[in-house]
This record gives C-alpha cells, sequence and structure tokens, in this order.
C-alpha cells in the first residue's frame, strides 16, 4: 500500500517514514519531520516532493493519482520486472505485486523523475534548488521542495525502460544500465552480510549530463498479528555514492548521499562527457547483518549545448524629415521569447520610438545621422546587443533609388 500525505499544519502522518510527504509547490512549508519518539526525530527531509497547486490538499491527490498511474502501468507490463531471484510477491489476499509497483519503486521513481527546476504556468517556480547551503539536506535534496515537482512523464518512463540489475546480482548483464531505469532489490544485505554491495555501471556519454538518482526503503514494522501491529520498527541504514570509474583501478568518488536517519538517498549530479561512472550501494558502517529490500531508479538526461541570443543584422532604410517612417521590426535568433527590446546607448533620431516588442517607428524632427545600441532580453534573463544607425534626410530631399544613409 502506498500513502501519499500533505499536511503542513498536523506534520505527525507527513512525518512517517513509510508513505510520500506532499506540498505544493508556491507554499512548500512542511520543511521537516516532527519528533514523535523513538526513531520519529525532527528535522528529516520533509516534503519528500511537491506538485503546482494551490494548497496541500490539492497537491496530494495529484501525486496519489500519479502512483496509481504508475502502478496500473506496472502490473499490467509483467516483463518490466527482471530480478533474477524473485520478479514478484502476493499480497495477504492472493493479488500479485510485480517489482515495478512495489512501494519502494513506485516512490523512487516519482523523486527521481521529479523537476528540480521548473517552468510553471500560473506557480512558483523552483529556479534555486539546493543553491544556498541552509536548503541542502543530508539525503540529497531540498528542504523546501524534497525531491522537486512531479513529472509523471519521466516517472513513467524511469519505470518502463524495466528492471536493470546490479553486476553482483547478475553478472551476465556486467552490471551496466541504460540511461533510464529502476532495480529492486529483494535481499539486499544477505542474513550473513553476503550481499553487500550493488553497483550499476553508466556508459559514457558524448557530452555532459544531468544524473537522478532516489534510493528508497521502508522502515521495518515487525511483531504484532496479522490485524495490529506491535509498534517495533527498524531503520537500516543504507548509502549511495557515485563514482568515476574511468580509470578501472583508480575509482574516483563524485558524490554521495550518506544520512542516518531517512530512508532515501538522492544524487543530483551533472555527469562530464566521456566518462565512465558507477552507482554503488551500501550499507552504512556500524550495523549488526541484515536482509531487507531497496528501491534505485535513476533518469540521465543529456544537456543540451546553451545556444547564446543573437539579434539579427540589419541595415534600417534612411528616414525622411517630418515623415512618417515605415515600421521595422526587429528580429533575435536562439533564447526563450517573448523578448523584450530597448536601447542601451544613444539614442534613436528625435520623434522615433523603440517599442518593447522590437518594433522602430514615428516621425523623425530632425535630419542627419544617428547611432545607438538595441538590447533584447529574453525571459530567461539572457541579453543580446547590436549597435546600429539610422540616417534622416532632410526636408525637400529626394532620391528615387535611395533606401539607406548616403555611402552606407
Amino acid at each position: 500500500m502506498i500513502q501519499a500525505t500533505g499536511a503542513p499544519s498536523r506534520k505527525l502522518l507527513s512525518s512517517a517514514y513509510n508513505v510520500i510527504a506532499v506540498d505544493p509547490t508556491p507554499f512548500a512549508d512542511i520543511r521537516n519531520s516532527a519528533n514523535v519518539g523513538g526513531i520519529y526525530t525532527s528535522g528529516r527531509t520533509k516534503p519528500d516532493i511537491v506538485a503546482p497547486a494551490s494548497a496541500s490538499s490539492n497537491a496530494t491527490p495529484r501525486i496519489a493519482s500519479a502512483a496509481v498511474l504508475l502502478i496500473s502501468a506496472a502490473h499490467n507490463n509483467p516483463s518490466w520486472s527482471t530480478d533474477p531471484l524473485v520478479t514478484s510477491t502476493t499480497n495477504r489476499v492472493g493479488n500479485t505485486i510485480y517489482n515495478a509497483e512495489r512501494t519502494e519503486i513506485i516512490k523512487a521513481a516519482l523523486m527521481a523523475g521529479a523537476d528540480r527546476e521548473t517552468s510553471n504556468t500560473s506557480s512558483i517556480d523552483i529556479i534555486d534548488y539546493r543553491t544556498n547551503a541552509v536548503d541542502q539536506t543530508n539525503n540529497g535534496l531540498d528542504r523546501r521542495y524534497g525531491a522537486g515537482q512531479l513529472n509523471i512523464y519521466n516517472s513513467y518512463h524511469v519505470i518502463a525502460a524495466s528492471e536493470q540489475n546490479s553486476i553482483e546480482d547478475q553478472a551476465s548483464g556486467s552490471g551496466l544500465i541504460g540511461s533510464t531505469g529502476f532495480d529492486y532489490d529483494p535481499a539486499f544485505g544477505g542474513a550473513n552480510g553476503s550481499n553487500t554491495a550493488a553497483t550499476y555501471y553508466f556508459s559514457p556519454t558524448t557530452g555532459p549530463a544531468q544524473l537522478t538518482a532516489s534510493l528508497v526503503w521502508n522502515l521495518a514494522v515487525d511483531g504484532g498479528s496479522s490485524n495490529k501491529f506491535n509498534g517495533t520498527a527498524t531503520l537500516y541504514d543504507l548509502n549511495l555514492r557515485l563514482f568515476d570509474v574511468t580509470d578501472f583501478a583508480n575509482w574516483v568518488l563524485v558524490g554521495s548521499s550518506e544520512s542516518t536517519n531517512q530512508n532515501t538517498e538522492n544524487l543530483w549530479q551533472l555527469l562530464d562527457g566521456g566518462k565512465n561512472y558507477a552507482l554503488k550501494v551500501k550499507p552504512g558502517a556500524g550495523q549488526s547483518s541484515f536482509e531487507w529490500d531497496y528501491g534505485l531508479a535513476w533518469q540521465l538526461t543529456a544537456i543540451q549545448p546553451v545556444v547564446p541570443l543573437v539579434i539579427d543584422p540589419v541595415v534600417l532604410p534612411a528616414a525622411y524629415q517630418n515623415s512618417t517612417y515605415s515600421p521595422q521590426t526587429l528580429t533575435a535568433a536562439n533564447g526563450q521569447p517573448p523578448l523584450t527590446w530597448a536601447i542601451i546607448d544613444g539614442s534613436l533620431p528625435p520623434g522615433m520610438t523603440l517599442s518593447a516588442d522590437g518594433v522602430i517607428s514615428g516621425k523623425p524632427t530632425t535630419s542627419g545621422l544617428s547611432y545607438f545600441t538595441v538590447q533584447a532580453t529574453d525571459m530567461a534573463a539572457e541579453t543580446a546587443a547590436l549597435e546600429l544607425q539610422m540616417y534622416v534626410n532632410p526636408t525637400g530631399y529626394v532620391c528615387g533609388s535611395c533606401h539607406s544613409a548616403p555611402g552606407f
């Protein structure tokens, strides 16, 4: 059973381990767990994920609905679950639960697929994910937004890419994983510490890429009868590490998430093109041998090269004093529309204006040559500038073939 909870004013439910704690993007204010005794300490990362909504009561059903869609897709596609030991289990009423629809995988896929930079149409955007130290949590998330904003498209493709096993669990696959996918390990740790590492290798990319990975495991709630637990709970400690293994004899740690009181570990790391990398799951130090399960989900997104905003070259036709000028529209290539135009140096001839949408128009009142610099600014605050000139012919000047200043 998967539970999505959102209760910023009452943190009891949202502080639970085996839930997906939700908040709206514009008002992410759970921001930590409540101290309710025992292992339920304060300061753990909450929310786990946010959604673009006006209130928690709106955001929570959106996340819950996304979870249901993922579960349905995973259940209807058994081939997505490929663990060599076990691909499914059954619940107490005999229903088949495939690996791809297990609670750990659904939560990990939602978190790994979340957007950590957003462009919303009606709500506040995430533009400073983990930028400030105060917002950086020890399990690799942002204290305000958790894993970021729901993106069901990404999360679906994480699960649809199918289960991909570590080299320790399926040596024949060499531990090589695709750019998107998940893995469920049903017996990590081993009863005698026989399965204490899980390693996943990425093929090198041709250019830089953004890795997002989420490791999720549940709190073990033991004891009691079939319809009532006695409250005994065990929190195991797992770590997630990222290595540069281009020199296979010399692994270099480039990122890690190693909290001790949380049940998710997360990485959001920029990878260099042309290098080999490996994800590794390890038990935290100081624990007795245990056997438990986890879900790992990831996506690797190519970083597109930034093409700078450029104003298209233009030669402005000559104007005539005291005559209406035929409007000229400036244009630019690249950038994120809409563009805003302004003059940042010099000036147009008196009587002429440049509108915010880049149109030069008016009726010049004096003749002569004017120099000025225009600047275009796009939605992402990128700018480009170009120096232009305009010649104004005096009143009565006649030149049937003139379209620009003499000598241009």
